[in-house]
């Protein structure tokens, strides 16, 4: 994932293009964790920027690779959370 990044980062466009994906990403999810409707304008500017980032294969791998490694995480992070369970026999946690 790191070359991945490398690449991108070394274009100034897609590092920018990056960046507001991410940020518009934010604005959008958070109104939603607010039980907040995002307005037309922010869902518009949403779209042209995911439309715009899945142009670009560097991107899309990048993105690819750093949504499986949030997945692996999730995954680690369950089963550290079972192991660690009081409610689960034989658990470390106990």
């Amino acid at each position: 994932m790191r070359a991945l990044g490398a690449k991108v980062r070394k274009d100034v466009r897609l590092e920018k293009l990056l960046r507001e994906f991410r940020q518009v990403q934010f604005d959008v999810q958070s109104l939603q964790l607010q039980g907040k409707t995002p307005g037309k304008e922010l869902v518009d500017r949403f779209t042209k920027l995911a439309k715009a980032a899945e142009a670009e294969p560097a991107l899309v791998e990048y993105l690819a690779a750093e949504n499986a490694y949030g997945r692996m995480l999730g995954e680690v992070q369950e089963v550290l959370e079972e192991a660690f369970s009081p409610d689960v026999p034989g658990a470390l946690g106990k």
